[in-house]
């Protein structure tokens, strides 16, 4: 993910074409966020992909509990391996 993010980066330079003042005023800030949102994007598609292939996410919803908890579990549980 962190190739996405430098490619990101890159294309926002080229495709904006600001004098330097301008992309650290305005764009970077910007270019910084979509990186994010996009690279967490991609991590939540790798994790879930898994999921699928294997049927967690059927054997959560089976689950005779309320389903927000497992859920919110399951995401931080995603964070910390997505961090190793």
């Amino acid at each position: 993910m962190g190739v996405f993010a430098i490619l990101v980066i890159i294309v926002f330079n080229f495709a904006l074409e600001l004098t330097e003042r301008q992309i650290v005023e305005t764009a970077t800030p910007g270019a910084l966020w979509v990186t994010i949102i996009f690279a967490g994007m991609l991590g939540l598609n790798r994790s879930l992909s898994v999921e699928l292939d294997k049927g967690c996410l059927d054997g959560l919803l089976l689950t005779p509990v309320i389903a927000a908890p497992s859920f919110s579990a399951r995401r931080w549980q995603c964070a910390v391996h997505a961090h190793r």
